[in-house]
């Protein structure tokens, strides 16, 4: 597992690109899918702003859409 500061790359307003198979429904900007491989931008926000000191979270930004033949 990876522990400390040197594997942190959540800090506010970072982003990341992942990749994964959706076996539940996602909605970003009123497109859904489901049941296929995708690739998501995501962008790291404040989770809690009153309650949590480093409460980040990742957030689902865009569908990066791969036009392969």
């Amino acid at each position: 597992m990876r522990f400390g500061e040197i594997y942190n790359d959540s800090t506010l307003g970072s982003q990341r690109t992942i990749e994964k198979f959706l076996w539940f429904p996602v909605t970003i900007d009123y497109q859904t899918r489901w049941l296929e491989r995708v690739t998501i931008k995501q962008i790291c926000i404040q989770a809690n702003k009153e309650f949590s000191a480093s409460g980040y979270k990742w957030d689902n930004y865009a569908w990066i859409d791969d036009d392969k033949p």
